[in-house]
């Protein structure tokens, strides 16, 4: 403040006294600052309105994006519980094609269906077949063992 004391005089008595020079001064410092903040409030409020719209776009992305991986997550639950029943099906049908293969093996009339009268063997033949195999019950050809004793002797 390098004002020599008439020019301060001067502009005291034209802005209407000592309280209106200051208040007219302070009213000019307000006016440089908001003429200085201008250019701040525009780029934060721009920023704040990209800002503010992005947000929600954002947000709906990320939130599809775990919907997706949710209903892609279950979908492969899905798919492995279903295989794993086919597969548990498959072997359940196997054990029971087995184990009807094994009932049909143990019931299976031999006279009938593995020895027909064009492939008969005579008992005479089976006794011996049967004696050379330790007397047993699965080389007796359908014919019983008393049968096969009496052709032995």
């Amino acid at each position: 403040m390098s004002w020599d004391y008439a020019d301060m005089s001067k502009q005291i008595s034209e802005a209407g006294g000592p309280q209106a020079f200051v208040d007219q001064k302070e009213e000019k410092g307000r006016q440089k600052g908001r003429d200085e903040m201008k250019p701040v409030v525009i780029i934060t409020s721009i920023v704040s309105l990209i800002v503010g719209a992005a947000v929600p776009k954002v947000y709906h992305f990320f939130k599809g994006k775990r919907a997706a991986i949710q209903t892609e997550s279950e979908n492969a639950k899905a798919e492995i519980i279903k295989g794993i029943e086919d597969y548990n099906n498959t072997l359940q049908d196997n054990e029971q094609a087995l184990t009807q293969d094994e009932e049909d093996d143990e019931y299976m009339d031999y006279d009938e269906e593995v020895f027909d009268d064009a492939q008969a063997i005579s008992v005479d033949e089976a006794a011996l077949i049967w004696a050379s195999n330790g007397k047993d019950e699965d080389y007796t050809y359908g014919y019983s063992e008393d049968e096969l004793e009496q052709a032995l002797k």
